[in-house]
């Protein structure tokens, strides 16, 4: 006998948001990989329509490598050392990124080690290439196209660490999460 109740699917009318926790470590260090979607719940009116999803992909890990204690350290988003991250998905919609960023970062004895990302400290690129991209400021969401060749686009991160004079040793590590949703606008 057939289900009396509607197949549940995520609704276009609330399009679906992909996530990435990113890990970061050693001083910072970006992981993970491909995730599933987040789920969305169905209203029972909407159409059997499944919402688009993208694919976000940690490529490069934020990396402030050896800090000395009392003097802060600046890793630029077109540096080796910088953040990469792949968005992937529909070509033909606007997507909106928003990063959640960690203000400290700890060791696994609980020291932490503030950071900071400033308003120029990640990019917005087409292309795998830092250098011919747009700067943003990673702490606000950004609205952007994806490739219409290759359908990504790339965000390159960068940031600042501010260690005590007094600041212990150690791994530290911390998380970002990168928020992908589609806003239901077309590209160009």
């Amino acid at each position: 006998m057939a289900p009396t109740h509607p197949t549940r699917r995520p609704s276009p009318l609330r399009p679906a948001a992909r996530r990435l926790a990113c890990v970061l470590g050693a001083a910072i260090a970006w992981g993970g990989g491909p995730l599933q979607p987040a789920a969305a719940a169905a209203q029972p009116t909407a159409p059997s329509v499944l919402a688009a999803t993208a694919l976000v992909l940690a490529l490069r890990p934020l990396d402030f490598a050896a800090v000395l204690p009392g003097i802060s350290k600046v890793v630029d988003a077109v540096d080796p050392h910088g953040g990469v991250l792949e968005v992937r998905g529909d070509p033909t919609k606007q997507v909106r990124i928003s990063l959640t960023l960690p203000a400290i970062i700890l060791t696994t004895g609980g020291v932490f080690l503030p950071v900071t990302y400033g308003t120029s400290d990640a990019i917005l690129s087409t292309a795998f290439d830092p250098t011919i991209g747009t700067r943003f400021d990673p702490n606000a969401p950004r609205l952007t196209c994806l490739n219409p060749s290759t359908g990504s686009v790339f965000v390159f991160l960068g940031g600042r660490v501010l260690p005590a004079p007094t600041q212990r040793r150690g791994q530290y590590a911390g998380t970002v999460i990168a928020n992908v949703t589609y806003t239901g606008a077309p590209c160009p």
